[in-house]
This record gives structure tokens, C-alpha cells and sequence, in this order.
């Protein structure tokens, strides 16, 4: 798939799951540019050599129009989204947040205001209905 060469793409999350999506979004996002992250640092080589880049925190992420997020858990998640050094300060104003995993998006932060472009992101996430191999189209 082509993206504008303006086209800044994020993957938080390169374990067991998150890598091989990665790795596939790198092979076939033209022009886009690809950051990966991950808490270990473990594949950053592998995706380094196939010319992604590479961030060791969230943000280096700014700018980022589309993130994808293969983490763990809901509080893997809240850590990554929230707060002033998580995605919701970092990410550009109508960006994407695409949550790959069962987790539930985390609710704005109440300990702070959110941030201006904060209320034009959207999510999405996997719904529990899609199962490999199953349309879910009707």
C-alpha cells in the first residue's frame, strides 16, 4: 500500500504478536515512515536494517498521524497513552491510535487537561467478534 511520503507511522509493542505485524507494515508501507518501539529494545536492529526508525521512548513518536499499539494489557496501554510524555501529548492532531489487542482505549486523563488536538483523535481497537479466519463483513 503507497502512502504520501509525508505518512508518519508508529508501532508500540514488537513482542510475540506485535512484531510480525510490524515487520509486515514495514515490507508494505510505501513511502510512508515507519518508528517502531519497544520496552526491551530487542528487534530494533531487525527493523533498523529494513529502514524503519527506531524510538526508545514515546516521545520521539511526535508528529506520528497513525500508531499502532500491540501491548499487553489495559495498563500497558494507559502508560503508553497518557500522561504528558505518553501518545495523547505526543501524537498530531487527528491522528489515529489503532489498538490491536483486546485492551480497552484509556479514559482522558482527569489529572490534567487534555491536550488541544486531543479531542480529534480516534480509536480503534479489535473487536472481540473477529477471530482469525472469520468475516465479520455483512
Amino acid at each position: 500500500m503507497a502512502y504520501p511520503d509525508t505518512t508518519h507511522l508508529a508501532f508500540i509493542g514488537l513482542g510475540q504478536m506485535g512484531r510480525p505485524m510490524a515487520l509486515n507494515l514495514c515490507r508494505k508501507a510505501e513511502g510512508a515512515t515507519l518508528t517502531v518501539m519497544s520496552a526491551s529494545g530487542r528487534h530494533h536492529a531487525e527493523f533498523t536494517t529494513l529502514g524503519a526508525r527506531t524510538a526508545t521512548a514515546v516521545a520521539e513518536l511526535v508528529g506520528a498521524q497513525v500508531a499502532f499499539l500491540c501491548l499487553p494489557d489495559e495498563a500497558a496501554v494507559r502508560e503508553v497513552t497518557l500522561g504528558t510524555a505518553g501518545l495523547e501529548a505526543v501524537l498530531a492532531p487527528g491522528s489515529l491510535v489503532i489498538d490491536t489487542a483486546r485492551s480497552r482505549p484509556p479514559p482522558p486523563s482527569k489529572s490534567r487537561p487534555r491536550s488541544p488536538g486531543a479531542a480529534s483523535r480516534s480509536w480503534m481497537r479489535r473487536s472481540p467478534e473477529c477471530k482469525p479466519g472469520r468475516s465479520t463483513a455483512r
